[in-house]
């Protein structure tokens, strides 16, 4: 949450599409510790992007194949019109080339499920964020796209309060899941 009154002032304003190439680096000569950005470039073939009705076969797949549970057609349904809305969840996708993205759709390889709860002890005055799934196939993995979808997810919260605001987040990991519990 913001509590100093000009970071979300800032990241709301500004462009929030992942889809573009990130900026060049700064020199070192540029870089100051004041320097911040609001999400840190990620790999020019990838994007976060809301999940869409085209993406629930390919997030079925990968859910199917990373996760121990199997999730029913409802938890998919939720996803494409949560109660309440809006829906924080993100997909995870991948271009076949960064030089031309439009020639072929960008092939989903992860996402982010969550799902809005009323915060125990809270009587309504409070609300928080529940991760339900979050995969990412392994390929993929230590480029930055969980962190991005995760910071484009925290954004979106600071961008659009909820009449009973959002003051936590939690998820739950498998106790075999060495890579997740770190």
């Amino acid at each position: 949450r913001d509590r100093g009154g000009d970071w979300s002032s800032d990241v709301c304003s500004s462009d929030l599409s992942a889809t573009a190439p990130p900026p060049p680096a700064p020199s070192p000569s540029q870089q100051t510790p004041s320097t911040t950005t609001a999400h840190p470039p990620i790999h020019p073939q990838a994007s976060i992007s809301k999940i869409l009705p085209s993406h629930i076969a390919a997030l079925k797949r990968i859910n199917a194949l990373l996760l121990c549970i199997t999730y029913p057609d409802s938890f998919y349904t939720s996803i494409l019109h949560p109660t309440p809305p809006p829906t924080f969840s993100r997909a995870i996708l991948w271009s076949a080339s960064p030089s031309s993205p439009e020639t072929t759709a960008p092939t989903l390889i992860g996402g982010v499920v969550c799902r809005v709860e009323e915060s125990p002890g809270a009587a309504g005055a409070a609300s928080q964020l529940y991760i339900q799934s979050l995969t990412l196939l392994s390929p993929y993995r230590h480029l930055g796209l969980a962190s991005a979808a995760l910071s484009s997810i925290l954004t979106a919260i600071v961008c659009a309060p909820l009449e009973a605001p959002i003051t936590s987040l939690y998820a739950h990991v498998w106790t075999e899941n060495i890579e997740g519990l770190e």
